[in-house]
């Protein structure tokens, strides 16, 4: 009889059980890293688990870029530490999903902003605010940036993007009356046909599908089978992509399972703000989100030297700063060299070239939340609350100072459009359209397809 023994010593399960709990222990310790990492717990909002493909500015060229691809993306230019940016990522992530089975032709990337190597991105695309989602058609070029602006709403996305897309790719083109198609399925459905040019991208690398708009607006699109001399027989109907996808011989995509939701997952007490969330806000302000919107813009040139004149008694480096800007916006920062510029300035002041990102009573449930937006406020009420106490009247009012700097620096768009005057709003948002919509300052020279381009 075998036996589980070795010629001497103690048995194997002897020797095994004590060491369990030791691995145990590992093993959970393991899973919790493993958690926090694919729940965000890390700080990051988006990881390639969510089908999206997570891009720093210097990879943007290449990656997007690239003279010889085919595809087309869809970028998220966001704010890890913006709180629209995070409660957005829900829905964004849901839309990633559901766009998965598109990925041979589209292509899904994000860019935070909140990192500074990828501060340029905002300066390169022409932006004002986050998020904001933009379409790069193949053809665009780096010196063009991007094709169109796109709405936040997500609904209305697959729509959109179809229609971007149909220039490209001629078989999302629809036929007409008395047109044939060598096809092997002929798609009938009401205009726009979402479902139906949906399911051609997805199967152009294995099926070759068209559409034709039906006169009727039933919801189920007919589905005929096309026959090697042009024929077409029916080959059934269905008002849902998967039905439609059992019909044609489609696999059913393997949809990627977005990471943990962003609900805080153990809410902190309130605590009085410390100095150092406050500095740490001012550097961040200062040193982030004025290199985000463009020191070389008047608007947001007056608005950081009025914060930082207001600052100084807090910092010795604002002060510095402050003293450092003349009042007219210097003619050198206009254009490229602007960023570099402030960076240079805000060095010779004393600022450090990395915002801290280490809160102390900003700190949140999870690396993302509160931290620079808790610090801003707290450092505005702050000084409001400093200057009542002093009885100081001639000093600057902080109510006009911190709109100013929310409407034209603050790097969330939607808390800019919130505390911008109904009238006279601010040149740097005048395009920023309706609540929900991409803002583009610079609009991007279009990038239109070439004629004669063949299919993808």
């Amino acid at each position: 009889m075998l036996s589980c023994r070795r010629p001497s010593g103690r048995p194997f399960a002897a020797r095994f059980f004590p060491l369990l709990p030791v691995l145990l222990l590992l093993l959970l310790l393991l899973l919790a890293t493993a958690a926090g990492s694919v729940s965000g717990g890390s700080g990051v909002l988006y990881t390639p688990v969510d089908g999206v493909t997570p891009l720093d500015f210097r990879q943007l060229r290449a990656a997007v870029y690239d003279p010889g691809r085919q595809r087309h993306w869809l970028l998220q230019v966001y704010h890890a530490s913006c709180g629209h940016c995070i409660a957005y990522s829900g829905a964004f992530k849901k839309l990633a999903s559901e766009l998965w089975p598109w990925r041979y032709t589209l292509r899904i990337g994000v860019i935070d902003v909140a990192k500074q190597r990828n501060a340029r991105a905002m300066r390169h695309f022409g932006l004002s605010g986050v998020p904001s989602l933009l379409y790069v058609a193949p053809n665009c070029s780096w010196a063009s940036g991007f094709s169109a602006a796109l709405p936040r709403d997500t609904s209305e996305l697959p729509e959109r993007l179809l229609d971007l897309m149909e220039p490209f790719v001629p078989q999302l083109r629809p036929l007409q009356p008395g047109e044939t198609a060598d096809c092997d399925f002929i798609l009938e459905e009401p205009r726009p046909g979402v479902l139906s040019r949906g399911l051609i991208l997805e199967a152009l690398h294995v099926r070759s599908l068209r559409w034709r708009a039906s006169v009727d607006s039933a919801p189920a699109v007919r589905l005929s089978r096309v026959a090697a001399d042009g024929s077409s027989a029916p080959a059934g109907s269905a008002s849902d992509a998967a039905s439609l996808r059992r019909l044609i011989g489609l696999k059913q995509p393997t949809r990627p399972t977005p990471t943990g939701d962003t609900a805080p997952s153990s809410p902190k007490a309130p605590r009085p703000p410390t100095r150092a969330d406050l500095k740490s806000a001012l550097i961040r302000a200062l040193v982030s989100d004025v290199a985000l919107a463009g020191p070389g813009r008047p608007r947001v040139w007056r608005a950081a030297r009025d914060v930082a004149r207001l600052a100084a008694p807090l910092l010795p480096a604002a002060g510095r700063l402050a003293a450092a800007m003349p009042e007219s916006l210097p003619a050198a920062l206009a254009g490229e060299a602007s960023a570099a510029i402030w960076q240079h300035l805000l060095a010779e002041s004393g600022f450090p070239e990395k915002p801290p990102d280490n809160w102390v009573a900003c700190a949140g449930s999870r690396p993302y939340f509160r931290g620079y937006p808790c610090g801003l406020w707290q450092l505005f009420h702050s000084l409001t609350a400093l200057r009542l106490k002093t009885g100081d009247a001639v000093a600057q009012p902080v109510a006009p100072v911190m709109r100013a700097f929310i409407v034209n620096c603050f790097s969330c768009s939607h808390c800019g459009r919130n505390f911008a005057p109904r009238i006279g709003r601010p040149a740097s948002r005048a395009n920023a359209g309706p609540p929900g919509a991409a803002v583009a300052v610079a609009a991007a020279q279009p990038c239109e397809p070439p004629p004669g381009r063949p299919a993808v």
